[in-house]
């Protein structure tokens, strides 16, 4: 795999020629050293990653730049399409111009398009095969339309074939997909997958593999989180954390990882099953993500929140969250924010139980004032009771002086409702 289009440093890349090939002259010898002077320049690393998530394109691309504004995010994911159709309906320019101009009035980069569900570019079925490659064409050529950083795909399905078949296949396609454009700095990001079904993509050996038969398309990495746990690398300590880290710098170089879907996850550790969920309330939990989300050698890359649109307001609790691991300096084992335990009903209603334990943890200034509690939807969902009983908890704590309710509109006008702590 390549290095970073802007900086070709990266020890599994040829460098620029050796110091014989560039001769030993005087002159060789000053220019060699202006060239290290201002790669010193171009390595210099960011204090934190840029922050951002995948937001809707309704009422046209432009809003999701807008809405990626509006919450204070610097990076931005969306579909460039419909991502559940195989046609597409044309950029037109104006399409085209629009998005730049406001991308440009925002400031907002990179921006990451994720190709559409339908592609696979394993498939052992030729049609399935054929309609994927054209489709992942079209996702690229619309990319660069727009001038996009960054394309993530999922490597795909090998269903029908064996897993090598699969790993090969997919390179073919990517390599067929892409022959004769003109990427320049764009980057394809493989995506790591759960392993569900008969998916590709599990382990990181897999995108090693891949990008070793695609020399000619600068592939880099999209690492997600709850993936990565559910197909068995066990980020929630510091050990296995550290391991995950040492098995995508052996097989990719972490500078390669350009994005990070950062997601909690719904399902069980090694489950092998997809299920983003909201940060801090799954089963990976605020203190392995705060570990992650501040690890150094990701500092370069975008971070893109992928969690559940349960109530409106979601996107910015989520990403309040993200934004206090990179901004501070937490403590680790008490950054679990709402890790709240419910025992059964003979230690009092659920609703007494939480809203106790949310007391407990603001004396104890584990929670601070704007600290963003999770909506009443997702929290419910986590301990699986009624969201009337989370309900009837903040209601109690703001009416105690605790808890700010707001109660606002969002950028399109809808109704957004927020608890934080006063």
């Amino acid at each position: 795999m390549k290095g970073s289009t802007v900086r070709r440093k990266n020890t599994r890349v040829a460098g620029r020629g050796s110091t014989k090939a560039r001769g030993d002259s005087a002159e060789a010898r000053v220019n060699e050293g202006a060239c290290a002077a201002r790669d010193a320049v171009d390595e210099e690393k960011p204090s934190r990653p840029r922050i951002g998530f995948h937001a809707g394109i309704a009422g046209g691309l432009q809003n999701a730049l807008l809405k990626a504004q509006s919450l204070g995010a610097d990076a931005l994911q969306i579909f460039s399409r419909n991502p559940r159709g195989w046609k597409a309906r044309p950029l037109e320019d104006e399409d085209v111009e629009t998005f730049k101009r406001v991308r440009a009035e925002v400031g907002i980069t990179p921006v990451v398009v994720h190709a559409n569900y339908l592609i696979n570019l394993a498939a052992a079925d030729e049609g399935i095969r054929e309609k994927s490659v054209a489709s992942f064409r079209e996702e690229v050529e619309r990319c660069l339309r727009l001038g996009a950083d960054y394309l993530v795909v999922h490597p795909g399905s090998a269903r029908g074939a064996c897993e090598p078949d699969g790993l090969r296949t997919c390179s073919e396609s990517l390599n067929a997909a892409c022959e004769g454009l003109e990427l320049g700095e764009f980057r394809i990001l493989l995506e790591n997958t759960a392993g569900q079904g008969e998916c590709i993509g599990h382990r990181f050996e897999h995108l090693r593999e891949i990008a070793e038969r695609c020399p000619g398309l600068n592939l880099g990495v999209c690492l997600d989180t709850a993936h990565a746990f559910t197909a068995g690398y066990d980020i929630r300590d510091e050990d296995g954390c550290a391991a995950a880290f040492d098995s995508l710098e052996r097989n990719v170089g972490l500078s390669n990882v350009r994005a990070v879907h950062f997601n909690d996850s719904k399902a069980v550790y090694n489950s092998r099953v997809d299920r983003h969920f909201h940060i801090s309330l799954g089963h990976i939990g605020a203190a392995a993500l705060a570990r992650v989300a501040r690890e150094p050698r990701l500092a370069h890359a975008a971070f893109i929140l992928e969690t559940p649109q349960d109530e409106l307001g979601d996107d910015a609790r989520n990403l309040s969250m993200l934004r206090s691991f990179i901004t501070t300096a937490p403590n680790l084992e008490e950054t679990a924010l709402m890790d709240i335990q419910l025992k059964d009903r003979s230690a009092g209603p659920h609703y007494l139980q939480i809203r106790e334990q949310i007391e407990a943890r603001i004396r104890d200034k584990q929670l601070s004032t704007g600290d963003a509690l999770p909506s009443p939807a997702s929290l419910a969902a986590k301990l699986s009771i009624d969201r009337g009983e989370v309900q009837r908890a903040y209601f109690e704590l703001e009416h105690a002086g605790l808890v700010s309710k707001t109660v606002g509109k969002d950028f399109l006008g809808k109704e957004k409702v927020a608890y934080t702590v006063r």
